[in-house]
């Protein structure tokens, strides 16, 4: 079905995305900051925190009002933090 074919695909590429994400921010936080393994793993503790309260969520919203809605939502929301990711530089701000 298109529907399921396209739910599919967007479901790919936030993932995609949020993985692409994690690395980038490791890389980041290991060579930009200075940080070490621990020290970088609680800096990307909230991050984590957040897809697990996330997942139940979406789940329920989508039960609700369909695929569409959370899922536009999400990429605009996702969107909005990858671009927050351009300013970050070694003197960002935690």
């Amino acid at each position: 079905s298109p529907a399921f074919s396209s739910a599919a695909a967007i479901g790919v590429l936030l993932n995609l995305g949020y993985y692409g994400m994690l690395y980038a921010s490791t890389l980041y936080f290991r060579t930009e900051r200075g940080y070490d393994a621990l020290a970088t793993g609680i800096a990307l503790l909230p991050t984590v925190c957040m897809a697990v309260v996330a997942a139940p969520l979406s789940g329920r919203l989508t039960a609700r009002y369909g695929p569409r809605l959370p899922m536009t939502c999400a990429l605009l929301l996702g969107a909005v933090g990858f671009l927050g990711w351009l300013l970050a530089g070694p003197e960002t701000p935690y």
